[in-house]
This record gives C-alpha cells, structure tokens and sequence, in this order.
C-alpha cells in the first residue's frame, strides 16, 4: 500500500472500509471500519479533488502511538500524539478499490 494513498473498500456501492499507511512512520497499515453498526467506526468524505476526511480522529494503540486526524488530505497530528518520525503528512488521493 502507498504511504500517501487512502484505499476506500466499497461493495455494492457502500463503503465498507477505509485503508491507509499510519503516518506516524511505523509502517503498520491501518483499517478503518466504516460499517454503521460496527465500533468502533469512522466516516469518510471526499472534496472534489478526491481528498479525504476521516472523523473521528486515529489513535494507534501500537508501539507507534500516534493520534491524528486527516482533513482534506492533510495530517493534522493531536497534542502529544506525534511520532518522532512522521512521514510528509499527505494523503493525495481515495483510491477506490473493489
């Protein structure tokens, strides 16, 4: 998986899961539930450019630690939840995979 690419898993037209690279530089992949009934669950939008908004914030619980949030494809990092070696902090595209 690409460090700066969200994959959106759909089915049907419903989005099921929203996958990315953990910024914060550990490598782990991270998947987010978007499942309604599910939690805990996320909601994802997109802007025109395709870039994504995650609510709520991530909070690894790994070594890692980090606590972000990513609005319009940026990563905004929560108080003391940034890694000692984060990536860039974008996140360009959604990439919808099947």
């Amino acid at each position: 998986m690409k460090a700066d690419r969200l994959t959106l898993v759909e089915s049907g037209g419903i989005k099921k899961w929203a996958c990315l690279t953990c910024p914060g530089g550990c490598g782990e992949v991270i998947n987010l539930s978007l499942n309604p009934n599910q939690r805990p669950r996320w909601r994802i939008s997109e802007d025109f450019w395709l870039r994504p908004t995650i609510h709520p914030s991530v909070h690894q619980k790994n070594e890692c630690g980090c606590h972000f949030w990513i609005k319009n494809g940026q990563t905004t990092w929560c108080r003391g939840g940034r890694p000692s070696k984060p990536s860039k902090g974008e996140i360009d595209t959604c990439y919808r995979g099947k």
